[in-house]
């Protein structure tokens, strides 16, 4: 934590600044729980001043449990409001609340219609997220094309997720035919960035073996390996269900 932004925030939120009382939630947000529950206390102010950042770092911290309890419903209000002031965050998750009907109702229109104001706004995530509908045809008429050119644009700015979902057209063949090597090029960008999920499918194409990638044990269990310490609980189950299938084939070499 930077200490003199610490000290220069904190002397413009004291006299009421709700851009530095954001910007203070951040910072302490880093901290210990002491100081995340002062993350949470200007955080609130900034919020209640209208600041549709603070707007929407208040839900966050309300969905994570961060400096305060968890609570679905208050985060869905102050995202809400943010969302209508055109914060591109507060807006994608407005707009995949209402695709999965997870706290407000499903409501699919309502999804697309939040999902592309947050693509406007800046959110590559949303734009990934349209793409994604797009591909299944959720929402809108599918569109393999748009939603590959889409992935393709989004892997290019060094989006994770897109990269993931455009490996998975590279293994599905989808434009050109299968490319095995592309694909495992962007799930390891992909799982680098984050995406869990990646590591599964990378080790599922070095345990059998992909067209011009080689089977290759070793690098199926590396694959998986970080989901065994850090992989939510169903992804570890997924990785230990990978490690008995690639002892098994190797008892049968």
């Amino acid at each position: 934590m930077d200490e003199k932004e610490l000290e220069k925030y904190t002397a413009a939120a004291e006299a009421g600044d709700a851009s530095a009382q954001y910007n203070l939630g951040v910072l302490l947000s880093e901290g210990d729980k002491k100081q995340q529950k002062k993350a949470f206390a200007w955080t609130l102010k900034s919020a209640k001043q209208g600041f549709a950042k603070g707007q929407s770092l208040l839900a966050h911290f309300y969905i994570n449990g961060i400096g305060v309890g968890q609570n679905p419903d208050k985060a869905y209000d102050w995202y809400k409001k943010a969302a209508m002031q055109g914060e591109a965050k507060a807006e994608r998750f407005m707009g995949l609340d209402a695709l999965h009907g997870v706290v407000g109702e499903k409501d699919v229109e309502a999804a697309t219609e939040w999902l592309r104001k947050a693509a406007a706004h800046g959110s590559d995530d949303a734009s990934c997220d349209l793409a994604g509908m797009l591909q299944r045809g959720e929402g809108m008429k599918q569109d393999l094309d748009e939603a590959y050119h889409l992935f393709e644009q989004l892997a290019e700015k060094g989006l994770p997720a897109a990269k993931y979902n455009l490996a998975i057209f590279c293994l599905d063949g989808y434009p050109n035919g299968r490319e095995a090597q592309r694909a495992v090029q962007l799930l390891e960008e992909a799982a680098a960035g984050g995406v869990k999920i990646a590591h599964v499918t990378l080790a599922q194409i070095y345990m059998e073996g992909v067209d011009d990638v080689q089977q290759d044990f070793d690098k199926a269990t590396d694959s998986v390996a970080p989901l065994l310490k850090t992989g939510p609980a169903p992804l570890r189950r997924i990785a230990k269900d990978v490690l008995k299938e690639i002892d098994r084939l190797k008892s049968e070499k």
